[in-house]
């Protein structure tokens, strides 16, 4: 019995240790895959927002949106929600957040509301907002937002292409790997955003 023991104890303590690093390993791989997931999920959330404030860029050149008239809005504005993408709404504003046209219609006349991506734009850059409540039906949304130059060269307008966030969250859990897996976007101050 002494013998047993003998020969027992340790191969139980390296078929322990064995087990032990293998379990390590597996966790080491799955750390590595997550954190690819992770990594490609941030480029292509990046692509999107990027695409987005390429997409209000071009709106906010063509000739139609440059004219600011309520009465004669360019047609790609509504055309755009047509797109198989995450775009909510896409609005021309007012300097005093004021929609001049827009693909959705807010219920009332309410402006818009204000965020840091309309008064990067109002100072003639383009911006990208933070997540906010959108105007039209409080849902959250994050807005891409470009100047419309008017004829003296200041800001005349301002062009936004807004993201759901529920939307765009339901994406990313779409593709997840895992089952019950799901995956979130932090803002860089920390908070959930999707």
């Amino acid at each position: 019995a002494l013998l047993i023991a003998a020969i027992a104890l340790p191969l139980g303590a390296l078929l322990a240790y064995k087990l032990h690093e293998l379990v390590q390993a597996q966790y080491r791989d799955a750390e590595r895959i997550t954190q690819g997931l992770a990594e490609n999920q941030a480029v292509r959330i990046r692509s999107l927002f990027e695409n987005t404030q390429r997409i209000a860029a071009l709106i906010a050149e063509r000739p139609k949106v440059r004219k600011l008239d309520r009465t004669n809005c360019d047609p790609l504005i509504k055309d755009l929600l047509q797109l198989p993408q995450l775009v909510q709404n896409v609005s021309v504003l007012d300097p005093e957040r004021r929609f001049i046209c827009t693909a959705r219609q807010p219920a009332s006349n309410a402006p818009a509301h204000p965020h840091s991506g309309f008064t990067q734009a109002l100072n003639g850059q383009p911006g990208l907002s933070g997540p906010v409540r959108g105007a039209i039906d409080q849902r959250w949304i994050i807005a891409a937002a470009h100047p419309v130059p008017g004829g003296d060269g200041k800001v005349a307008g301002v062009v936004t292409v807004t993201i759901d966030l529920k939307r765009l969250g339901a994406e990313i859990d779409s593709e997840a790997i895992w089952s019950g897996a799901r995956s979130t976007i932090v803002d860089p101050a920390g908070f959930v955003v999707a």
